[in-house]
């Protein structure tokens, strides 16, 4: 076999490696940029509902029950885009209420923070944030 023939063979041989390498490297990002996402989700959700708690927001609007109230403060404060639902329960998981903003199935993630009591008096809550793409 002539010298030159072989290293063409050999270039194509090397090519097809290549593209098989770049095909396999390009899904396997590509699915860490889809759990990535869902897990920027959860952290903004945990993140939201913990700045909310700290500046005392989220427990006068929960035990108040203010539901168009809470509904504007976590639309203001997301990104655009971004749906979400605040879902309200008893310590043993009744529902009490639940608030949708642009919320539709697809994409989401969790968070939730358990609530104590209100104003000294002992009245738990457990309060879920669920935010979709």
């Amino acid at each position: 076999m002539d010298d030159g023939v072989a290293r063409i063979y050999d270039c194509v041989f090397a090519i097809v490696i290549l593209m098989t390498a770049v095909i396999v490297i390009l899904g396997h990002v590509s699915s860490l940029a889809v759990a990535g996402s869902s897990q920027e989700l959860g952290e903004l959700a945990s993140n939201l509902l913990l700045c909310l708690e700290k500046k005392g927001l989220l427990s006068s609007m929960v035990f108040s029950q203010e539901y168009d109230r809470i509904e504007r403060v976590v639309a203001q404060v997301l990104p655009p885009g971004l749906g979400f639902r605040i879902s309200v329960y008893t310590c043993d998981w009744k529902p009490l209420w639940s608030v949708d903003h642009q919320f539709k199935s697809g994409r989401t993630s969790s968070a939730l923070i358990f609530l104590s009591g209100y104003q000294g008096e002992f009245d738990p809550r457990i309060v879920i944030l669920t935010l979709t793409r």
